[in-house]
């Protein structure tokens, strides 16, 4: 293998895939970045065994070949050289590296025994997506995905197609988020599947950098996806479960709808939020008025600190509401959403409150209460 390319795609290419490489692993050669270098192109490649990235960069190819070598060593010292051209030659075992006036000679491992890699090939797009609107759903869902390993199949996020409708689905016991998006793909099968949360993110790091549209594989076995991206590809093994029926947990009635300024909203959240950290993260939300005179009234407190609260104008139908929230879970939610007013629904202060965008039927965030004493 020998051939030539740039200091800043190859940088680029290694910090993309790095967190695909295993960091604790009974295979050391996962640790190893798979270097591949064919048809004009070095291609890059790193796995946990069940996460894996691919990704692509031009290269001036004298001799076609492949060899792995350790990510961290490899990564950090192509970070440290200057900005020119990068000549990578393989000799037997030894891998020399010339960039300018540097030179390094690093010891490489046979690729014999890297894990193979899925290729998208030799399928057929389950469907496509524009990178936007991908990125916009995966940011919309996966921070209500659970951290806690205790239920493994909610660390994943639910995706579901439907008569040509894709859905995004994430919960984590105390919250839910759905957000649906219409496919411009022709007769796509109904399929559902869980996509690890941690994998979805690598996903959304990555759109940025991608142009064409997105293209979604099946594998074979069924028993992993593979998104393509432009020059990467992120393959993942999927979450076996099965996951709640989120379309049940789905508030069916309300006493009492708020129309709420979204910057404001958010503004009240952030300010709150500095007591309630301190205060079990709850901030409380009092509904009220007259049909001419319509308040909410957020407030925040704890024993040892004291405890401030806002109000804002707002338009509300129904009933008079107490309600209480984590400052976090609101204040998530308030990020993702674009729109101008947010629509809180409530029945009761002991049932769970939805959150939606006052003008986009496609999002839903439903989330539990917290119990106070009023």
């Amino acid at each position: 293998m020998k051939l030539q390319c740039t200091q800043e795609n190859l940088n680029k290419a290694l910090s993309n895939i790095s967190r695909a490489v295993a960091s604790r692993t009974t295979l050391p050669i996962t640790q190893n970045v798979l270097l591949q270098a064919n048809n004009g192109k070095l291609q890059l490649s790193a796995t946990n065994l069940e996460m894996a990235i691919n990704t692509w960069i031009g290269s001036e190819i004298s001799e076609e070949g492949e060899t792995t070598i350790p990510a961290r060593i490899f990564t950090d010292l192509i970070k440290s050289y200057p900005n020119d051209n990068i000549d990578l030659n393989l000799n037997n075992n030894n891998l020399l590296i010339k960039c300018g006036s540097y030179n390094s000679n690093l010891i490489t491992q046979p690729s014999d025994e890297f894990p193979p890699i899925p290729e998208s090939d030799s399928l057929d797009p389950t469907f496509t997506i524009s990178p936007s609107a991908f990125g916009k759903l995966i940011n919309s869902v996966i921070f209500s995905a659970a951290q806690d390993q205790s239920r493994p199949v909610l660390t994943g996020v639910k995706f579901s197609i439907t008569n040509n409708k894709l859905t995004l689905a994430s919960a984590d016991g105390f919250r839910l988020s759905i957000i649906s998006f219409e496919l411009n793909n022709i007769d796509i099968p109904e399929i559902d599947f869980i996509v690890p949360s941690k994998s979805l993110l690598e996903v959304s790091r990555i759109l940025p950098f991608t142009q064409d549209d997105v293209s979604v594989f099946m594998t074979k076995a069924s028993n992993q996806v593979i998104f393509k991206m432009d020059n990467y590809q992120l393959t993942t093994t999927l979450t076996q479960g099965n996951f709640p029926d989120f379309n049940s947990l789905i508030p069916d009635s309300n006493s009492t709808s708020c129309i709420i300024p979204k910057i404001n909203f958010k503004s009240a959240v952030r300010s709150l939020g500095v007591l309630a950290k301190d205060g079990s993260g709850i901030i409380r939300l009092e509904i009220s008025g007259s049909e001419q005179n319509q308040n909410l009234l957020m407030s925040s407190k704890t024993d040892e600190l004291g405890e401030n609260s806002v109000i804002l104008e707002v338009n509300s139908s129904g009933e008079d509401s107490k309600i209480a929230f984590n400052s976090k879970y609101l204040s998530d939610v308030l990020d993702v959403i674009d729109s101008e007013n947010v629509i809180l629904e409530i029945n009761g202060d002991s049932n769970p409150g939805l959150i939606k965008p006052e003008n986009n039927s496609n999002y839903i965030h439903i989330v539990m209460p917290m119990f106070v004493q009023w």
